[in-house]
């Protein structure tokens, strides 16, 4: 709630002092105002956003406030690319440098999409502050691109195409340049489940002695039941006490996360309207060195930085700690796709 009065303060200094109203979608407009006025970039806990990568979340009542770091290099011509199906939004893209603090604002209508360019004046962390314009629930979809990308066109979403046999869909993908050509079917498991009331992880491994690095795993999981915050989902690169995993949850968030010794090296969890909890739902996963992209149903949620790894699969089925309800995940027509 503090961070969300601060902005409407700025924004509402911006129109006491400067006399601008809405931003222009097509028009964005940059502001230099004191550094006293915000604290430090780099003390706001925030997920990474790198060039080329995608985000995603829900606005509603829950979560109206979304926040995403990029690192920037001075020189770098980037494009924030927002769209939003529902929803009107308002995108704040800050950072500090020896003149001070660097504002820029863009504004999008729901049903439309709009790109902001600019052009990294210094090396630094620089911080993307996504809000509804007005009271609300609905989608947005974040992109950075470079600043040359398809002629200063708006990027589109990525979709998948989820039709047909594995083979199918992978020479689709790949001629759409989504993941690179080669590879074959490693793993192909029709059904599988897990069911526990226990708290914590409980998983099941599938082939044992695999070790997976870039790959496409792709399954649809569904539940009968799990508690309020429970969850369905996969590991994937696991190895030596490492791994990642994605989970969806009962409650509607859905979590990609990497995990090396004792703490997330990647950690995203947020609001997602690409699943109905308990539904089965498509989950796609496709990870390419350092980067790991995840589809539900065949649009894209996120992509993250990842350490590159290899690794086996388990099933996973997540209860929280005062948990009582048995949380039974079911999952179907689960493969693999290796690229190594």
């Amino acid at each position: 709630m503090r961070y969300r009065l601060f902005l409407r303060f700025v924004f509402g200094l911006i129109v006491a002092v400067l006399g601008v109203g809405m931003v222009s979608a097509q028009q964005p407009i940059a502001y230099l105002v004191s550094s006293a006025v915000i604290p430090s970039v780099t003390s706001t806990p925030a997920p990474p956003i790198e060039v080329r990568g995608s985000v995603s979340g829900l606005i509603n009542a829950l979560q109206s406030v979304y926040r995403f770091q990029y690192a920037g290099k001075k020189g770098d011509r980037i494009a924030l690319m927002l769209q939003s199906p529902t929803l009107d939004i308002d995108l704040v893209f800050y950072g500090l440098n020896e003149a001070g603090l660097i504002f820029k604002a863009l504004s999008v209508r729901g049903g439309k999409a709009a790109r902001l360019p600019f052009t990294v004046p210094a090396d630094g962390v620089y911080l993307i502050v996504i809000t509804p314009a007005k009271a609300g629930t609905g989608k947005f979809a974040l992109t950075i691109g470079l600043d040359s990308d398809a002629n200063n066109a708006v990027e589109a979403i990525p979709t998948l195409d989820l039709s047909g046999q594995v083979i199918m869909m992978i020479n689709r993908w790949q001629k759409a340049g989504l993941i690179p050509d080669g590879g074959k079917q490693i793993i192909s498991v029709p059904n599988g489940f897990g069911t526990t009331s226990d708290p914590g992880y409980s998983i099941v491994t599938i082939e044992r002695g695999l070790s997976v690095g870039d790959m496409v795993l792709n399954y649809q999981v569904g539940w009968l039941s799990a508690g309020a915050t429970s969850g369905c989902g996969f590991m994937f690169h696991t190895v030596d006490g490492n791994f990642s995993m994605v989970l969806l949850h009962q409650d509607g968030q859905v979590a990609l996360i990497q995990r090396q010794g004792d703490q997330n090296s990647t950690d995203y969890e947020r609001s997602s309207e690409l699943f109905k909890p308990g539904s089965f739902t498509t989950v796609t996963l496709i990870a390419l060195g350092d980067k790991v992209s995840l589809y539900l149903n065949g649009k894209l949620e996120t992509t993250q930085k990842f350490e590159p790894s290899k690794g086996g699969f388990a099933i996973n089925v997540y209860n929280p700690a005062d948990n009582t309800v048995v949380t039974d995940c079911r999952f179907r027509n689960i493969w693999v796709w290796s690229l190594d």
